[in-house]
């Protein structure tokens, strides 16, 4: 192996191990604060509440995953009573998801906590930085979902 490609081995864990963290510090978060919800249904109550009534497509492309975990996830909010279905008057075999009044009420602290953690992972960084992390990071997210591996990690 070259050193180039052990630089790009490397690089990769480096993003591995910022992925976990930062859902590690969600977990911990969450729990600390009284809500029982794991980081993906985070993710998938926020898409919910920050799109006009999605539908499961709609919220798997959002979050560059699956239908199956999408609808599986959507099916556990929905027994929380976080989110309900509504008939989609454009196409009846996909239900628009909206939040309920409780799931709406989650949004504020998950939004809350989702802002600490950023700061805590940006301690030490300029906004220079920060800013070329999310470009690049954006970059990179777009150069993988156009290559030929389909699969989400």
């Amino acid at each position: 192996m070259h050193d180039a490609d052990d630089q790009r081995l490397i690089f990769g864990e480096s993003l591995h191990r910022l992925m976990h963290a930062y859902q590690r510090a969600m977990r911990r978060a969450l729990s600390d604060s009284g809500i029982t919800l794991s980081v993906g249904q985070t993710r998938v109550l926020k898409g919910a509440y920050f799109q006009a009534a999605p539908t499961v497509h709609v919220l798997a492309e959002l979050m560059a995953t699956d239908r199956a975990q999408v609808t599986r996830i959507v099916g556990q909010l929905r027994r929380l009573g976080l989110v309900e279905s509504r008939p989609n008057p454009q196409d009846g075999r996909a239900p628009l998801i909206r939040c309920t009044v409780q799931g709406k009420a989650m949004i504020g602290p998950i939004i809350r906590l989702q802002h600490q953690a950023g700061l805590l992972m940006s301690e030490g960084l300029s906004q220079a930085d920060i800013e070329q992390f999310v470009f690049m990071a954006e970059t990179m997210a777009e150069n993988l979902n156009g290559s030929s591996t389909d699969e989400p990690t």
